[in-house]
């Protein structure tokens, strides 16, 4: 998605093409993987990317951009910032279990995640000078474990999961680890956190659900950003002792003008 807007799309436009895309596609087992190295060969996917980016390099897109995919052959993450938009989304979006890795030059990608799913760290090293916004998306993490009890009721214990939600599970708790650890370590300025239990993976119908979420996170975050900031402008600290001044002074008039009557 951040790709998809740098490349020039209005979130608007985002919006009406995620409510638009037939997931499904994505999924078909006409789109599996027969070398076995994931499930589906992600083709539709690349090409889904190629025709919203309108083929568009890195370098030319109007807000700068840079992805993150994890190699395999050299065990680290990789930051594409030059190339076929395209291709780096792909890179950076190959969910490992669920889509092949992506084979680009004589790399190996698998989804960015993987190592840093929450980049925050990368982001400075990049732009330093500017305001870091983190956007975390994972489950919030229990801070304690519980103890195994067989007579515990628990209403998700009938529900059957599929192959791919048992993988995804495993997948998604541990960036939720990897993530946390980033926020605490990097400390970016903002930090939106969008998680919202009513919600999967399998939504992918429900864009209009998410985009509110989002929207609503982030307008209540940065709005407290900048009231915080607000209170260390020099402006903002002048204009606030000249009301206390003002308000002194209003306060006192009355007393002012009694010991100043000529009739006392």
């Amino acid at each position: 998605m951040g790709g998809v807007y740098a490349s020039g799309k209005s979130p608007e436009w985002i919006l009406e093409a995620f409510n638009h895309f037939k997931y499904q596609r994505l999924l078909n087992p006409l789109h599996f993987d027969f070398s076995m190295k994931g499930l589906f060969n992600g083709k539709i996917m690349e090409d889904e990317l190629d025709a919203s980016t309108d083929s568009m390099n890195i370098e030319d897109c109007p807000i700068p951009f840079c992805a993150v995919a994890y190699d395999i052959h050299s065990r680290r993450s990789i930051l594409i910032n030059k190339g076929p938009l395209s291709k780096a989304l792909r890179a950076s979006a190959s969910l490992p279990y669920v889509f092949k890795p992506y084979k680009y030059g004589d790399y190996l990608f698998l989804d960015g995640g993987v190592e840093y799913p929450l980049p925050v760290n990368f982001a400075k090293q990049l732009h330093p000078d500017l305001t870091i916004v983190a956007v975390n998306v994972q489950e919030p993490l229990p801070k304690t474990a519980t103890f195994f009890d067989e007579d515990v009721s628990n209403s998700n214990s009938k529900k059957d999961i599929n192959f791919i939600e048992s993988l995804l599970e495993s997948v998604y708790g541990n960036q939720a680890y990897l993530s946390v650890n980033e926020i605490i370590n990097e400390n970016p300025d903002i930090v939106i956190n969008t998680f919202n239990s009513k919600f999967s993976f399998k939504d992918f119908n429900k864009a209009d659900d998410f985009y509110e979420i989002g929207k609503k996170a982030a307008q209540k975050v940065v709005s407290n950003y900048l009231a915080e900031q607000r209170k260390y402008d020099p402006l903002y600290i002048y204009k606030k002792q000249l009301a206390r001044i003002k308000k002194s002074i209003t306060d006192k008039l009355p007393l002012l003008k009694e010991l100043t009557d000529p009739k006392r």
